[in-house]
């Protein structure tokens, strides 16, 4: 069912497409944000909840999007999300290295429309060229998104924000949920 709550190609119209996923492997490393390390190795060791993920581009300079969604029972869900919320909350700087490839962020923080998002802009550079994105994190009922937005030429968080809300709206429609009132902001 969390599937069916993705976003589509239909969703985001042309010139978006779905593109494979490839999880991190044990090449894969971040740096820079403790907090945030710490969470991924102690999640990655216990039992996670059903999850779902879809990774969209509009081409080889994008923009590109990636939505994960979650579901867990709420203790768990409210216990992960209030972790992960305070671990993205404490970061200023994250590297994410991959295939020996390194990309350095600096994420400061920004509001986004859903009540309960936790959320981040990330600004760095790849071979010499500037970038920026947006990492969210949002509570709805039983179910947590995690919403990456990466663009090339245009700083304005605007796009980002009408894809977010589209994600959001989505999720509560499909399946029939609506924002906890309990979880942390």
């Amino acid at each position: 069912m969390l599937t069916a709550a993705l976003l589509t190609e239909a969703d985001l119209g042309y010139p978006y497409s779905r593109q494979p996923i490839t999880h991190p492997t044990d090449t894969s490393s971040t740096s820079g944000c403790g907090q945030l390390q710490a969470l991924n190795s102690s999640q990655s060791t216990s039992s996670q909840g059903l999850d779902a993920d879809a990774l969209f581009t509009a081409g080889t300079t994008g923009p590109f999007i990636e939505e994960t969604l979650t579901a867990e029972n709420s203790t768990d869900l409210s216990r992960d999300y209030t972790a992960a919320a305070a671990a993205l909350n404490s970061c200023t700087d994250l590297t994410v290295t991959s295939s020996g490839t390194s990309i350095s962020f600096q994420l400061t923080p920004i509001t986004f429309p859903g009540p309960q998002s936790t959320a981040r802009r990330m600004d760095g550079t790849y071979q010499g060229v500037a970038f920026n994105g947006y990492l969210v994190l949002e509570h709805i009922g039983d179910v947590a998104m995690t919403f990456t937005f990466l663009q090339v030429y245009d700083g304005s968080s605007q796009t980002a924000e009408a894809y977010f809300h589209q994600a959001l709206t989505k999720i509560e429609q499909v399946l029939n949920l609506s924002h906890s009132p309990t979880a942390p902001a």
